[in-house]
């Protein structure tokens, strides 16, 4: 890098906006302006450390300038490329702002929109949600002591299952789920896009109120946090008397 660009020296970058997605990281980061024109979507005002890191560099076909007497010269280089353009400046969070259908949260994007899915992954993540029978639970209930139990919390799904969330789980046979923002994902699953999570919740608004649960095919369904149980034989008892 030239020896004048420094660490106060305003650093931009430059990104095509199919690639708009990729960007999405950065709609919180302090300083930041945002702008489009021609195809791409510029952002301004990160710092030496910051147009560096690996939430930057990792953006598809990005380009890096720093600015100096109106001129973006390309990072590293000592000659510029192209005068400072004149262009509507915005704050990423609303120039980069996540719109979602109501009654669909499969779609998400700005001019671009992508669907929420799922693709297999080999990486270990702990199990923090299960999904069991409900005559596989009340066996174990039986005889389970208190102390075992006092770390979950748990509902019945569709009148024959019960998910648990909570640790350590039970140890008995279930589908296992881990959590990310407000989706609890099947073990050996992820998100396409898994740095998004907290972007995905930020769009459907009621991420805090709900758990999302994924599965493999793409179906989710939707569970409020407040209908959620402190697991005991008590309460396994009332709810089978409903």
């Amino acid at each position: 890098m030239a020896d004048h660009a420094g660490d106060h020296v305003e650093y931009w970058v430059a990104a095509p906006a199919r690639y708009v997605q990729s960007l999405y990281a950065l709609r919180k980061w302090p300083g930041l302006k945002m702008a489009t024109a021609d195809g791409l979507i510029w952002l301004r005002g990160f710092s030496r450390e910051g147009v560096e890191s690996v939430n930057v560099v990792s953006i598809p076909l990005l380009k890096r300038y720093y600015l100096l007497e109106t001129r973006l010269y390309p990072l590293g280089k000592s000659l510029p490329a192209l005068v400072e353009p004149s262009l509507l400046w915005t704050d990423p969070q609303r120039g980069l702002k996540i719109t979602l259908p109501e009654e669909n949260f499969n779609y998400f994007g700005v001019a671009r929109a992508h669907r929420l899915s799922l693709v297999p992954s080999e990486i270990q993540r702990a199990v923090t949600a299960t999904v069991v029978s409900l005559p596989t639970l009340g066996e174990y209930l039986y005889d389970a002591p208190r102390v075992r139990l006092a770390p979950l919390r748990w509902t019945v799904l569709e009148g024959e299952r019960a998910l648990l969330i909570g640790t350590p789980l039970l140890p008995i046979r279930g589908q296992d789920y881990y959590i990310r923002a407000c989706f609890l994902i099947p073990a050996g699953w992820a998100l396409r896009f898994a740095s998004m999570a907290n972007s995905y919740q930020e769009a459907l608004g009621d991420g805090h109120e709900y758990w999302y649960i994924l599965n493999e095919k793409g179906e989710r369904y939707k569970l409020r946090r407040s209908d959620f149980n402190h697991l005991s034989k008590g309460s396994f008892v009332n709810t089978k008397q409903l």
